[in-house]
């Protein structure tokens, strides 16, 4: 009985210096982290979102101060009567806010509210609510750019457009602070505690010009109405550089990029194509066909004028836009030939532009167009393009065959951090002997032809109307159309390129109706805007 007694202590001595090794040695880092969660509280600085701009530098998106407020519900003491102030204050239904309070450890409260809000919480002193700066992202322009410019999350991050293409720079870096807490939950700073200032993001400045972008979408959606389309997409570039100079969609509310993003038969606007082969097998634009009749069977299948022109020159045929005329230069070009100029232009290849989601169209190799195929494709049917490809295209003959990549993005401009982008020739697509015999062609398009509509009486103008049926899943659809219009200006030194689409119009059925009045009134309205095209093109009423 003696041992144990004398053991006891001994027994006792020696638990209690395993526990303590165990509580101070073994485990120490654990509780030395928990102790330290409990007296310090590690807040996230959120860096400023850079901004963006137009090419004269207005805001199109912008950071505005804002704060965020938290709920950290273990420090929260009376939880009825904080959801009840919190309700009070408009931060959100008393029931829910009770619900938060009792389910989740952590929740925003509300996020991007005003300096206004933010002081009335602080102002309260509620143990467990919390203040943090935080920024709120604005769109002065939304309305005119929303598809381009995109738009951010909660937290900051892009989603879509530029907002996404460009987050890794425009996002910055969030910083952090560590605070001393103090009973009541709340955080103060401390001497000698670790931070880390938050690295604001970059600006973007960008090729766009506010102006034409106004111009272009107040345009569109008027013939939107007008016309009764489904919805409307243009783009203008400057060639010799492929700047892009407004980029619009009407969509609607649906944020979508159609520019870019859709595929479609352009029709007559994709005889360039054809004319281009024509003059490179060694054509002449005084050459003899015969379109009469206005009708040409082909496997079965009947190809029509939207009249009998009789006989016309090579140039007449485009400048009447005669689908049979299309179809039997053709037959006088070599396949490869027409597929090696497509191909040139740009057709069947990403444009390479800095924005997400581009679609890249269809177009047939030589062994993949059968007879019927190839007489469609010469008039720009069963081939498919995107706006943006087809204007870029058209900007590639307005600069004497040199074919661009457009952009849209000029510099960006973050503390150190300055790149500007420049202009990168793809390749030259055709010789400025042919692009300046398509000009001429272009031009009498517009003043003796499909594009007469399109006339300005002291702008020299190069351009072509296209009418294209909708294909669906069985085939064409009867009576949907979309209807394009490509050209530029002035003819000598094209200073703009623009490219129109309007997408099943129920007022009107060809081109020449309805986008080539519509370029018509874009150019004008160009004119009106100062130093915009040049004193010697100014608009007269």
């Amino acid at each position: 009985m003696r041992r144990w007694v004398n053991f006891l202590p001994f027994a006792f001595w020696c638990y209690l210096a395993f526990n303590l090794f165990n509580l101070q040695i073994l485990k120490h880092q654990s509780y030395s982290i928990r102790a330290k969660n409990q007296h310090e509280q590690k807040v996230r600085l959120v860096a400023r979102r850079g901004n963006i701009y137009d090419r004269n530098g207005r805001p199109l998106a912008v950071s505005i101060k804002a704060y965020s407020i938290y709920a950290v519900t273990k420090y929260v003491r009376n939880l009825n009567q904080t959801a009840m102030k919190l309700a009070q204050l408009g931060l959100g239904p008393y029931r829910e806010l009770v619900r938060k309070l009792k389910t989740k450890r952590f929740f925003w409260v509300k996020m991007k509210v005003d300096k206004e809000l933010a002081t009335k919480v602080k102002e309260l002193h509620l143990p467990g609510i919390g203040v943090v700066d935080d920024y709120l992202r604005f769109y002065p322009q939304k309305r005119y750019l929303k598809d381009l410019i995109g738009n951010v999350s909660s937290d900051n991050r892009g989603l879509s457009g530029l907002e996404f293409q460009f987050d890794s720079i425009l996002k910055g870096r969030d910083g952090f602070a560590v605070f001393q807490k103090k009973p009541s939950g709340r955080g103060y700073p401390y001497p000698h505690y670790p931070m880390l200032e938050p690295e604001c993001g970059g600006d973007l400045y960008l090729t766009l010009d506010l102006d034409l972008q106004i111009l272009l979408y107040e345009t569109l959606s008027r013939a939107v109405d007008r016309y009764r389309a489904d919805r409307a997409a243009g783009v203008i570039i400057e060639p010799g550089t492929g700047k892009v100079l407004a980029l619009v969609n009407i969509n609607g509310d649906r944020c979508h990029n159609s520019v870019i993003s859709d595929e479609f038969e352009p029709g007559s606007t994709f005889k360039i194509v054809t004319l281009a082969a024509a003059l490179i097998e060694g054509h002449r634009l005084d050459e003899i066909v015969d379109v009469s009749g206005g009708r040409l069977k082909v496997g079965g299948h009947l190809i029509h004028d939207f009249r009998d022109y009789g006989r016309l020159d090579l140039k007449g045929v485009f400048v009447h836009s005669s689908n049979v005329g299309a179809v039997k230069i053709g037959r006088r070009v070599r396949r490869e030939i027409f597929f090696q100029t497509a191909r040139a232009l740009g057709f069947g290849n990403l444009t390479g532009i800095h924005l997400p989601g581009e679609a890249k169209g269809k177009i047939y190799r030589p062994r993949e167009m059968k007879r019927l195929r190839y007489a469609n494709n010469c008039f720009g049917q069963g081939v498919t393009v995107t706006l943006l490809q087809l204007t870029n295209a058209y900007a590639a003959i307005a600069a004497s065959g040199k074919l661009y990549r457009p952009y849209v993005v000029a510099r960006i401009v973050g503390g150190e951090t300055r790149y500007t982008f420049r202009p990168f020739l793809i390749r030259r697509s055709l010789t400025p002997e042919i692009c300046h015999q398509i000009s001429e062609v272009l031009a009498a398009v517009v003043e003796e032809g499909t594009g007469r509509r399109a006339r300005n009486r002291l702008i020299k103008i190069c351009g072509k109307t296209g009418t294209a049926q909708k294909a669906g899943p069985g085939g064409y659809l009867p009576g949907r159309i979309i209807t394009t219009f490509v050209g530029y200006f002035p003819k000598q030194e094209p200073d703009y390129v623009i490219g129109i689409m309007l997408d099943e119009p129920k007022q009107g059925s060809w081109a020449s109706q309805i986008t080539a009045p519509v370029f018509g009134e874009i150019v004008a309205g160009m004119a009106k805007i100062p130093g915009m095209v040049g004193d010697s093109y100014a608009y007269a009423q």
